[in-house]
């Protein structure tokens, strides 16, 4: 804009020169011409350095707001810094060949007659007991009954026929199932099935039990886009009875970060992330805990980059290749040995991860003992006894 100025100015004092060419005397006029140049190279220099000055103040403002970033942490100016839209979610997705309640399993390997044994009473009272009598077994398949509290949760929508299945929950009361919220957000209606074991064969030595569940609580502070506060409880219809094959496991207390120890993830999710092939057989995977601040330094190196904040409401396991929880896992438990003990609590609710089972790439889970105080409360709430879970 100065310039145009200036050269409008100039223009104008060549016009009004030339009209008194005849009046004033040339030197005059040289000496007038000169002071002209002098001033046009004055005002030119001043006009260039307030442009620089002003490219370089409107460079290092917008450096000290901006980032760089990739183009989809980015949305409307604001970079994603908690994961929407970039982690995947453990739930399997309802398809036919994932049937009803009873599983899909093809005609030829139906088994038509049960080999039923009255139920037989609990070895250990007490929550977290876990049954195993061989310490190994064939690819990571667990043991009939090994853990007690692990409960399959389906789902039939408003115009479907069947319940399918959804995803993992845990016992925690013989009313009440803990699961993660982004398993029952869905509208319809919910089983849950205790004691199953083999989804393709009706030989398991003790009978499996179904209830319906009654009322679905998830926590008010869910949020469906990053999974933040991904807890849910189901009130059944009725108490399960408990057996040596079904019964609750124990939480941790409020507040505190298990980090090490012997832990198992266990659910009938996909064998591989990219695959659609799941487990019959309850398969059972064993992790590490993993500190938060590493597990947020560990997801920074992934695309979900160095902004990434990992919420307080969960925590991290597992990252070693091959062995993590998949899709259809997720709302199953991560278990943990308590100190001294030979039982377990369960540390979390199967969550999100970045693809399945990646070399230094953990699993996510809604952290328990962050969300341990809300848990009772809801327990409280409906007049139920918390003391079957504490330790």
């Amino acid at each position: 804009m100065l310039i145009i100025i200036i050269y409008a100015h100039a223009i104008n004092v060549n016009v009004s020169n030339n009209n008194n060419k005849n009046v004033k005397p040339r030197l005059f006029q040289a000496q007038t011409t000169m002071l002209l140049i002098k001033d046009y190279i004055v005002c030119f220099l001043t006009t260039i350095f307030y442009i620089l000055s002003q490219a370089q103040t409107f460079t290092g403002s917008e450096e000290a707001k901006c980032e760089c970033v990739p183009f989809y942490l980015c949305k409307n100016g604001n970079i994603n810094t908690n994961g929407k839209g970039l982690i995947d979610i453990r739930m399997k997705q309802e398809e036919s060949c994932y049937s009803n309640i009873e599983f899909c399993c093809e005609k030829t390997q139906i088994i038509q007659s049960r080999l039923v044994k009255n139920l037989e009473p609990l070895k250990n009272v007490g929550c977290g007991y876990r049954n195993v009598e061989i310490e190994k077994t064939k690819s990571n398949q667990s043991q009939f009954g090994e853990f007690p509290w692990m409960v399959a949760v389906f789902h039939k929508g408003e115009n479907e026929s069947k319940h399918y299945y959804k995803c993992g929950g845990s016992l925690i009361h013989p009313r009440v199932v803990l699961t993660a919220a982004h398993c029952v957000t869905p509208a319809g209606s919910y089983k849950i099935r205790a004691g199953e074991w083999d989804s393709h064969s009706t030989q398991e030595l003790y009978q499996h039990q179904d209830r319906d569940v009654i009322q679905k609580v998830v926590h008010r502070r869910y949020d469906t886009r990053n999974l933040q506060f991904d807890i849910a409880l189901l009130f059944l219809n009725s108490e399960l009875d408990t057996a040596s094959h079904i019964n609750v496991v124990c939480l941790p207390p409020s507040g505190v970060e298990i980090s090490s120890g012997t832990c198992f993830v266990t659910g009938w999710g996909q064998k591989e992330f990219d695959k659609n092939e799941t487990e019959h057989i309850l398969k059972k995977i064993q992790l590490s805990p993993i500190p938060k601040v590493e597990c947020q330094n560990r997801f920074r190196k992934t695309r979900l980059k160095t902004r990434f904040h990992l919420h307080p409401s969960f925590m991290c396991a597992g990252g070693e290749e091959g062995e993590d929880a998949c899709s259809g896992d997720g709302g199953g438990p991560l278990v943990c040995r308590i100190e001294g003990e030979d039982r377990f609590q369960q540390v979390g609710i199967v969550s999100w991860g970045l693809g399945c089972a990646t070399k230094g790439i953990p699993g996510a889970y809604a952290d328990v003992a962050f969300l341990r105080n809300w848990i009772d409360n809801e327990i409280n709430r409906r007049n139920l006894n918390t003391s079957g879970y504490n330790l």
